[in-house]
């Protein structure tokens, strides 16, 4: 990324987090007065994650053109489909039969991914760079954890019922149990995010100033709404109005640094042939399965997800690569 992109991305992201913080603060305290009940949060996940969160990543077939192009030529198009959809389904089909283990390993996937999307831009190191960057990965583990642990700390019974109906309710071990088991590693959070914060507050006390600390104000604001909203909203709140929003600036800062209004018209240009598909197959495997409304909803959002997570992560990647080399 170029230094006028990364300038931009921060920029676009201290507006971003101001306008988030806000938002879920209110939506915290709206919770207070009402809350869903299951089958309306199940019809504000579908809602949401399709309309909002399924186009964050509905570029992937530009990440797929940076990797492959060079190397491929004009067949990088039908070998990206090909690799692609195999990898999605693949991940539907083990889904199917091992569903514990690809439950963890999604989780882990996403930890990672959310992670590293929450830490933003790296900043340089000028001074104890191999301190600093245990310090970040800590930052990187303890934010992309957040939206996992915390929800199956303080509800493990409702964190466990999603996970029974994504599979474990075949298993021997229940979603409860192994939400229990998740939610136990909250202490986890806070030695992972602890050398974060102390080093903020040590960069703020020599610069004499609030900036290193004024980014970390979004970790209490999303550990009320990952503790206080209902799983499901909470995941919602996370994932459409932080996560998939920062990941569309980074897009949307590499399609027009100079002019984000006119790099997000790109990306929304981009991003709707794919999301538009996206959706479509989702309805056709609506149409397709038996189960309950609410149980379709969850299976079809969140193994849907994994499938698209396990290839988007790893073209994400490759992007990263692209950009530094």
């Amino acid at each position: 990324m170029s230094e006028a992109a990364h300038k931009a991305l921060v920029r676009l992201r201290r507006l971003h987090t101001a306008i988030a913080v806000a938002s879920t603060a209110f939506l915290v305290a709206g919770s207070l007065v009402i809350t869903p009940n299951e089958g309306v949060q199940a019809v504000i996940l579908l809602v949401a994650v399709g309309i909002f969160g399924v186009p964050h990543g509905a570029l992937d077939h530009l990440a797929g053109r940076a990797a492959l192009e060079s190397r491929l030529g004009h067949l990088w198009l039908p070998v990206f489909l090909v690799l692609y959809l195999t990898v999605c389904a693949g991940v539907v089909f083990f889904w199917l039969q091992f569903p514990v283990v690809m439950l963890l390993s999604f989780l882990a996937v996403a930890t990672l991914h959310f992670g590293s999307e929450d830490a933003g831009p790296a900043e340089p190191i000028q001074a104890h760079p191999r301190r600093r960057l245990w310090i970040r990965r800590g930052e990187i583990l303890g934010r992309g954890a957040m939206p996992i642990v915390l929800p199956s700390a303080v509800h493990p019974s409702e964190v466990g019922r999603i996970f029974d109906t994504l599979g474990l309710g075949s298993t021997p071990i229940t979603g409860e149990e192994l939400s229990l088991v998740i939610g136990a590693l909250w202490p986890v959070l806070i030695i992972l995010l602890a050398p974060m914060l102390a080093d903020a507050v040590g960069r703020a006390l020599r610069a004499r100033s609030t900036e290193p600390l004024s980014r970390l104000v979004e970790i209490p604001v999303l550990a009320a709404a990952l503790s206080l909203l209902p799983p499901l909203v909470g995941f919602v709140v996370y994932f459409v109005g932080w996560h998939a929003v920062r990941h569309t600036l980074a897009w949307v800062v590499r399609l027009n640094a100079n002019n984000p209004i006119e790099g997000l018209m790109s990306f929304a240009q981009l991003a709707l042939p794919l999301t538009l598909a996206t959706i479509a197959l989702g309805w056709g495997a609506w149409m397709w399965m038996d189960s309950a409304p609410t149980d379709r909803a969850l299976q079809i959002i969140f193994v849907g997800l994994a499938a698209l997570t396990f290839p988007h992560v790893a073209l994400e990647i490759a992007v990263s690569a692209h950009d530094e080399h």
